[in-house]
């Protein structure tokens, strides 16, 4: 017998074992936050899983030094019993399928509808005359190497809408999402993406959720926010950082008073160029209800040319596509915070994992775009920077020749 080869068989085995035992962990951690549970749940339930995951591998590998000759067959170890063969099987086939769902997910790359993504990167510490770091906190992690929290991208994404009509083509929709008021970064920071955002000459501006965190940040609405213009206003959502302040109804003062129109569970229409928009906010499972779309204006009203939904999670895309919308922008999971080389997100909280984590996706009939977001609780971003983002919407006849490749970031 072939020691050397046996060892080595049952040491693959047990790393993919204990792959998967990571993968179902972190899963069970993404879908946490998709059933809208109270913040104070939320914190047992992560410091359970947390310990359920360490708590695995200490027994491992207490196990292998109670028994040093089991290195050469740690297989008998994890196996030593019903239950650990039960899970050991369990988590050989979880890390399987989520490789397999990866490579799928790499294989496809972005949705075609995404024509091009134009690039620009300011290094805010450059650009203000002070940091823009808060507390001590944030500008002791924004020290460590790689930490991007500085580092705001603006894209300009066109998209190809082929059921556009002409009349809209070309409508500029500037997408923020989860500007988390909290103070660990200052009013200069937020003062500069709205100056940006301006710069774009947006059409229509979208705010998806998880704006403020704490209540002494509630001026900000009107002294920061209530300078974003655009031709049709600007329209938002609440997330689930409002829940950590005691009365919505102060923050939906806070948004009206800043001139800004409150989406929650509701549905209007807008005209633009002689066509009506759909404008509707879905702020499930932390706010309810939803729009009841059949008392929308628009069902006594001439077909809306276009429908967009404003939600803060991605995980209401299928709700959207029901409701046949065209378009739909959310946030919420920060692109991951914390990308990997080659492997891309891991955390990402959705119950659809990291399907939507960020970017641009079609799932027939709805266009989602989902946002890094511009800022967040924990100010550590690697390889996945702040994101503010215009969408440009292109007809069928406006885009049939457009080049599909994206252009390279332009650094400033």
């Amino acid at each position: 017998m072939d020691l050397g080869a046996d060892a080595l068989r049952s040491w693959t085995f047990c790393l993919l074992a204990l792959t998967g035992h990571f993968a179902l962990c972190v899963a069970a951690m993404n879908r946490l936050h998709s059933f809208g549970f109270r913040r104070e749940w939320l914190e047992v339930i992560e410091k359970g899983l947390l310990g359920f995951l360490l708590g695995i591998l200490v027994l491992g590998v207490v196990a292998l030094m109670a028994e040093p000759e089991s290195l050469l067959d740690p297989l008998a170890v994890w196996t030593a019993g019903l239950i650990a063969m039960a899970y050991f099987a369990a988590c050989c086939t979880y890390a399987l399928v989520v490789a397999t769902q990866w490579a799928a997910r790499k294989w496809q790359g972005t949705t075609r509808r995404l024509l091009r993504n134009h690039s620009q990167v300011i290094h805010v510490d450059r650009v203000l005359a002070e940091s823009p770091c808060g507390d001590r906190k944030t500008r002791a992690w924004a020290l460590v190497p790689g930490n991007q929290i500085l580092q705001l991208e603006v894209n300009e994404k066109i998209l190809r809408m082929p059921q556009l009509p002409a009349s809209l083509d070309g409508m500029r929709i500037a997408h923020l999402s989860d500007l988390h008021f909290t103070g660990q970064l200052t009013r200069d920071y937020f003062d500069l993406i709205v100056d940006r955002t301006n710069a774009m000459q947006p059409d229509l501006i979208a705010i998806t959720g998880d704006i403020i965190d704490r209540a002494e940040c509630l001026g900000w609405f009107q002294d920061v926010l209530g300078g974003l213009t655009s031709r049709l206003g600007v329209y938002c959502v609440l997330g689930n950082h409002e829940q950590r302040l005691p009365d919505k109804a102060r923050i939906v003062d806070a948004i009206q008073s800043a001139g800004m129109h409150y989406l929650g569970g509701q549905c209007i229409t807008v005209e633009l160029n002689g066509q009506t928009i759909l404008l509707a906010g879905n702020e499930l499972p932390w706010w309810g209800p939803a729009p009841d779309m059949q008392r929308c204006p628009a069902q006594n009203a001439p077909t809306p040319a276009l429908r967009i939904l404003l939600a803060h999670t991605p995980d209401r895309i299928f709700w959207a596509g029901r409701q046949r919308f065209d378009l739909m922008m959310a946030g919420h999971t920060h692109g991951g915070q914390i990308r990997f080389p080659v492997i891309g997100p891991v955390l990402s909280q959705s119950r659809y994992g990291v399907r939507f984590a960020g970017g641009t996706y079609f799932q027939p009939p709805t266009m989602l775009h989902v946002s890094r977001g511009l800022s967040g609780c924990q100010p550590l971003r690697i390889l996945c920077r702040p994101e503010l983002a215009l969408l440009v919407l292109g007809s069928e006849a406006s885009t049939a020749d457009a080049d599909a490749a994206a252009a390279p970031d332009v650094l400033c």
